[in-house]
């Protein structure tokens, strides 16, 4: 890895958006604001929204059911948005989650407006294959809501069916060739039952690099803040996501050389209205002030290598440390450390507006990868380091982000540093509470 900022690919993963008629902040706001903020900043390749894009309650939230002004509002915001299929280089894809099946009893149902008012329309998830002159990256979608979309809390697992398991085989068949797949599903792998075609759930995600969910915000008490787990049989990490709704979530990720890093964002909260405007006419014009956002992909965060399908060696012969540092402001500063001292190069900015043709489209994909030189031999000692960067910008505000990296040790099993989210994230819960005839 030298400093060229080629080979990179970057997407945004976000979930369980819920807007709502009646909920008086919160969702509606947030995704107004992601939209308009976060989106254009960060400039992803792909946007994808896995699931709960309504909320679909009542004014008393104790009925279950569909409320077509908030699909209508959701469908509003892509056209606003342009972002029914691609803008600007930037996939957007959506999928359902529960709460946009509530009493939906089939996908022909004319309760079903996902099928309407979505960017995807077919509920059965999605394949989608971004070429880029460095490979081939894979996303494939699956809709876990079950057939006959009861109310909630029935609906809270998730089942595939075997004609769906049909289907992901064929998808998984299709992407077999790509350099990483990324596996989407609303429900967690724990509150999700799996039927069998011809292969099992488990042999299929065995070419997954990567499997994104959300459905479960932060469980209560923020005791799933860090709902993550590597699967260490089929060797994929399995990672939710917290909500849009009330916690204004949003995940960052970047493939460099076939390194998958990520960071999870908060939209600045202190700049958004509490409260919504009203459903159908809401709208935000500008853009609110946003801190930087560091993503330090070279070295690799060591919580989360992926050692059956990453390039790991490509760290011990790298050149530079890597990262991509977005800001609405030009980059005023940007501070490096490793174990507590300052590093004695500088950064350099080796980012571009790197072309991408899709048909007859000529577009734009921001990179924006600051680099650093470097002697890895320095850290093959089998240690655990501590990266820092500091990113102050132009109009003042800040970011630091932390970094545990290693060269030398066995990396065969990831670090991890969050044992109780992982352990809810490891458990079938799906199958616990299943009641057999």
């Amino acid at each position: 890895m030298s400093d060229s900022s080629d080979n990179i690919l970057t997407f945004i993963h976000a979930s369980d958006v819920h807007i709502s008629k009646f909920v008086p902040k919160g969702g509606l706001i947030h995704f107004l604001h992601f939209m308009q903020t976060a989106v254009p900043l960060i400039s992803p390749r792909v946007l994808i929204i896995t699931g709960d894009l309504t909320d679909g309650k009542d004014k008393q939230k104790l009925i279950s059911q569909q409320q077509p002004e908030e699909w209508q509002k959701y469908a509003q915001i892509l056209d606003q948005h342009k972002l029914r299929t691609r803008f600007n280089g930037t996939f957007y894809r959506d999928q359902r989650g529960n709460h946009d099946c509530f009493n939906v009893f089939s996908i022909e149902s004319k309760e079903n407006y996902f099928k309407q008012h979505s960017a995807v329309k077919d509920s059965s998830g999605y394949l989608l294959q971004v070429e880029e002159p460095f490979g081939v990256y894979s996303f494939v979608a699956t809709d876990g809501c079950p057939s006959h979309g009861f109310a909630r809390p029935l609906n809270f697992f998730g089942y595939l069916d075997a004609p769906s398991m049909q289907l992901l085989e064929q998808r998984m068949d299709m992407a077999k060739s790509s350099n990483h797949i990324f596996l989407l599903n609303h429900y967690p792998v724990s509150t999700m039952l799996y039927g069998q075609y011809n292969r099992s759930f488990k042999s299929l995600v065995e070419r997954a690099s990567v499997f994104l969910c959300g459905h479960l915000h932060e469980l209560v008490g923020g005791i799933g803040r860090q709902l993550q787990a590597y699967k260490a049989n089929e060797g994929y990490w399995e990672l939710e996501i917290g909500d849009m709704k009330e916690h204004a979530v949003y995940r960052v990720f970047a493939v460099d050389h076939d390194l998958v890093s990520f960071v999870d964002v908060k939209l600045p909260l202190d700049s958004i209205p509490l409260h919504n405007p009203d459903l159908l006419d809401a709208k935000v014009e500008e853009a609110i002030p946003h801190p930087p956002v560091i993503l330090v992909t070279n070295p690799k965060d060591a919580r989360y290598l992926l050692p059956k399908h990453e390039p790991l060696e490509l760290m011990r012969t790298s050149s530079f440390i890597r990262m991509l540092v977005w800001t609405d402001s030009p980059v005023s500063s940007i501070t490096v450390t490793i174990d507590g001292q300052k590093h004695p190069h500088s950064a350099v900015h080796r980012g571009q507006e790197r072309q991408v043709i899709e048909g007859r489209a000529n577009e734009t994909v921001k990179v924006p990868l600051w680099v650093v030189p470097w002697d890895p031999t320095e850290y093959d000692d089998a240690k655990v380091h501590q990266l820092q960067v500091t990113v102050v910008d132009g109009m003042g505000k800040q970011s630091t982000s932390l970094t545990p990296f290693t060269l030398g040790r066995d990396v065969s099993v990831p670090l991890n540093n969050d044992a109780q989210g992982g352990w809810i994230m490891q458990q079938d819960f799906a199958s616990m509470f299943r009641i057999s005839g």
